[in-house]
């Protein structure tokens, strides 16, 4: 496949990432608790013995304890999989090894500030400076994820060729 494919491919997934990621933001506070607390009711059911017994005020005891730390895994995860997407984006280009780093990193971190910009405006949500940190790390951990495979799959290639 020619180079240009490739980077239309990958600029593409990285465009329709952050697309996933704008909608999400775009719903209001109720149905973004709503969306998150279905996702674990269903971790619960999968993970605690008993849970699905419980009666439903004490469902919602379990899910007021858990949220919080699923919302902001949620947001790691979304920027750790757009950290990922931009460093293989930019991975593309012959650019020097730090630009190759700090290049995504530093979009992903604009882009989180630019979503949490977006959902101030959104009824019921909020703009949040931790949110834009959550988000960074997960990032930061995407595009070192990169790095490392990269790193490890050279240095299995250079152990073959020596013998």
């Amino acid at each position: 496949m020619k180079e240009k494919h490739i980077r239309i491919i990958l600029w593409s997934a990285v465009l329709l990432w952050m697309a996933v990621i704008f909608l999400f933001s775009a719903k209001n506070s109720a149905e973004s608790q709503s969306m998150s607390d279905g996702v674990l009711n269903s971790l619960l059911t999968k993970t605690i013995s008993g849970y699905s017994e419980m009666d439903s005020e004490s469902q919602s005891a379990v899910i007021d304890t858990y949220s919080f730390a699923i919302r902001k895994a949620a947001h790691f995860s979304e920027y750790l999989l757009l950290g990922i997407l931009t460093c293989l984006a930019f991975g593309r280009y012959s650019i020097r090894k730090y630009g190759k780093f700090f290049s995504p990193f530093f979009l992903c971190v604009l882009y989180a500030v630019s979503d949490e910009i977006h959902q101030y405006f959104v009824p019921g949500r909020a703009c949040r400076a931790f949110d834009v940190m959550i988000d960074s790390t997960g990032a930061l951990f995407g595009i070192a994820a990169v790095f490392l495979v990269t790193y490890l799959i050279n240095r299995l290639a250079q152990n073959r060729k020596i013998k």
